[in-house]
C-alpha cells in the first residue's frame, strides 16, 4: 500500500487531467493540501475521477484559501470519512470516524472556527493504526532547514518543542507505553508519559506515539527539502525547508513501513509530494462513506428545481404539465421561425436583383460607364471650340499667337509648382506635428529606466515592489535577479539592495 501527500497549492491549476496526474503519482491513498477550491467552484471533473473516491474538506472562511482533498483508489475505499478534527461537521453523519482527541480546553465556537478552514480531512481503513500526513510548516530540525539559526536558538520555536513532544524519540531510553490497539484512540491519546516524576520534562524529551518515517529512514541526508519559494526562484539552488511530513505511529512504521521519500523531480507547486510504502494490502469496503462526493447531489442530478419550491404537483400531472408546456413553446418557436423566414424571403426579394442569375452581381454597371464617357464628351467639346477660336486667332498674327503660348505654358509651369510646394509644405507640417506628438506622449511616459547592475554579478537587477504594511508599501526596489541560495554558492543571489530613484 502506498500513502502519498501533496500541498499543490490549488487543485484547478494543474496542467494535466486530473486522473493523468493522480496515475502519474502512483499511490493508493493521495493527500492533497490547499487545494483552494470552495463547495461552489467545485467540477464534477474534480471530484470524480474514473478509478477513485474524493473526500473533501471546504473553507467556510474565504473563497480561494486552504482546503484539503484526499483521492482513494477504489482498491483502498474505506470504511468511514469524517471532516475536520472536532467531529462538530460530522456530528449528523452515522460513517463519521468519532475520533477527536482531547477538546477539553477548546470552547465550541474555537473548534467551529478551526474546522471552517477546511485543513483536515479523516478516512479509516481496514489498517489497524494511525498515518498522519500533511504540511505541517514547521521544520523539526536544523538538518531540515537550509539555514538554521544557531541550534540552541532553533529548537526554541514553540513549532518544534510541539514536534518533539509529538514525534518518538528512538534514542531516549526511557520507558515508553504500548500504543492503544484501538484505532480509535490512538489519536485521542497523544498525552506524553513522563520519565520520571521528579525531572522536569525540559530536561528529558518524553517520546510521543508516532515516527517522522522520513527522517527514520534517511536520518543523515541533507538538502532533503520539501517546500520552495517561487517569488524569489528558491527551488533552483535548493534553498528550502522540510514542512511536509508522513507521521506513523511506531508499531507500524516498526513492523510494516518499507520506505519513505522525498519526489523533488514533480513539479507543478511550490511543494514537492512525499510518498511512503506500507507492506500488504488493504481490504477496501463494498460501500463509500457518506462524506465522498459521488454522493453530492450536484453530481448526482437529485438537486432541486427552483419551481417545487412554488407549488406541489404531483408526479404525473407535472410530467404532464410539462409535456403540454414542452408542445406549446414547440408551437412558438415553429411560428416565429415561419414568420422570420417569410420575412428574410420578403426582404432577400426587395433587395435582391431583378433576375436570379449569379452572373448579375460579377457585371459592370453601366450607370457607371455613361457618367465615365459623360465627361471626354464634353472635353472634346471644349477642345474642339478652343480649336476654333486659336484658328481665328491664327489669321490675327503668328508672333501674338506665339507669345500667348508661351506665357500659357510659364502660367501652368507657375501653378504646377506652387501646387507642389504648398502640397511639400503641408506634408512636412503633418509629419513635424506627429513628431511633436510622439514627443510629447514620450515626456509623459518615459518607461522605466534602465536596471542597474548588481554588485555581485555585474548583471542587470529586478525590479520589485513592498507588499508588506507600513511605511515603505508601494515602493519599488532593485536586487540580484539570481535565485535565492546559500551565501557560499556562487549563483545564488547576491546582497545588491537599492531603491528605485535613488543613488
Amino acid at each position: 500500500m502506498k500513502v502519498l501527500t501533496w500541498n499543490v497549492n490549488g487543485i484547478r491549476a494543474a496542467k494535466v487531467p486530473l486522473k493523468t496526474l493522480l496515475d502519474s503519482l502512483d499511490s493508493d491513498v493521495i493527500c492533497f493540501q490547499e487545494t483552494k477550491v470552495t463547495r461552489d467552484q467545485l467540477d464534477e471533473a474534480s471530484c470524480i475521477v474514473e478509478g477513485y473516491n474524493a473526500y473533501f474538506s471546504f473553507s467556510k472562511k474565504r473563497s480561494g484559501y486552504s482546503g484539503v482533498a484526499t483521492f482513494c483508489r477504489n482498491t483502498a475505499a474505506p470504511v468511514a470519512a469524517e471532516e475536520g478534527l472536532s467531529g462538530l461537521l460530522s456530528s449528523h453523519n452515522a460513517s463519521a470516524i468519532g475520533c477527536h482527541g482531547d477538546t477539553a480546553n477548546f470552547t465550541d465556537e474555537e473548534l467551529q472556527s478551526l474546522d471552517a478552514e477546511g485543513r483536515s480531512v479523516m478516512t479509516q481503513h481496514q489498517l489497524k493504526h494511525v498515518i498522519i500526513v500533511g504540511d505541517i510548516n514547521a521544520s523539526h530540525k536544523p538538518i531540515d532547514h537550509c539555514d538554521p539559526d544557531v541550534e540552541r536558538i532553533f529548537r526554541l520555536h514553540p513549532s518544534r518543542q510541539w514536534l518533539d513532544k509529538f514525534l518518538y524519540n528512538s534514542e531516549s531510553k526511557a520507558e515508553v507505553s504500548q500504543v492503544p490497539t484501538n484505532p480509535k484512540a490512538e489519536v485521542l491519546s497523544l498525552k506524553q508519559v513522563p520519565i520520571s516524576p521528579t525531572k522536569s520534562e525540559h530536561e528529558v524529551p518524553t517520546p510521543g506515539y508516532f515516527v517522522d518515517s522520513f527522517r527514520s529512514f534517511h536520518p543523515d541526508r541533507k538538502n532533503a527539502f520539501t517546500c520552495w519559494s517561487t517569488v524569489t526562484s528558491a527551488r533552483q539552488t535548493n534553498y528550502g525547508t522540510r514542512i511536509d511530513y508522513i507521521f506513523a505511529d511506531k508499531d507500524l512504521f516498526h513492523q510494516q513501513f518499507v520506505n519513505c521519500d522525498i519526489m523533488p523531480e514533480v513539479v507543478g507547486s511550490d511543494h514537492c509530494p512525499v510518498k511512503a510504502e506500507v507492506s500488504g494490502t488493504c481490504e477496501a469496503s463494498s460501500t463509500y462513506p457518506a462524506l465522498c462526493t459521488k454522493f453530492m447531489p450536484e453530481f448526482l442530478g437529485k438537486q432541486q428545481k427552483l419551481s417545487s419550491f412554488f407549488q406541489k404537483v404531483s408526479p404525473s400531472k407535472h410530467f404532464s404539465g410539462l409535456l403540454a408546456t414542452d408542445d406549446k413553446n414547440v408551437k412558438k418557436r415553429s411560428n416565429t421561425v415561419d414568420s422570420s423566414t417569410t420575412n428574410k424571403n420578403k426582404k432577400k426579394q426587395k433587395t435582391g436583383p431583378s433576375s436570379g442569375n449569379l452572373l448579375n452581381f460579377f457585371q459592370r454597371k453601366t450607370t457607371t460607364s455613361s457618367s465615365m464617357t459623360s465627361v471626354p464628351q464634353k472635353a472634346e467639346l471644349e477642345t474642339s471650340n478652343i480649336n476654333k477660336s486659336s484658328q481665328d486667332s491664327n489669321a490675327m498674327s503668328n508672333v501674338t499667337d506665339k507669345s500667348d503660348k508661351q506665357n500659357i505654358g510659364t502660367d501652368e509651369r507657375d501653378q504646377c509648382e506652387t501646387q507642389c510646394s504648398s502640397q511639400e509644405s503641408s506634408s512636412n507640417e503633418k509629419s513635424d506635428s506627429k513628431g511633436q506628438l510622439s514627443a510629447g506622449w514620450k515626456t509623459l511616459f518615459k518607461g522605466l529606466p534602465p536596471a542597474p547592475l548588481c554588485k555581485g554579478h555585474k548583471e542587470p537587477c529586478v525590479l520589485r515592489t513592498v507588499k508588506k504594511a507600513g511605511i515603505n508599501r508601494g515602493k519599488r526596489f532593485y536586487v540580484c535577479a539570481k535565485p535565492e541560495g546559500h551565501k557560499s554558492n556562487p549563483e545564488a543571489r547576491c546582497d545588491h539592495f537599492e531603491w528605485m530613484g535613488k543613488k
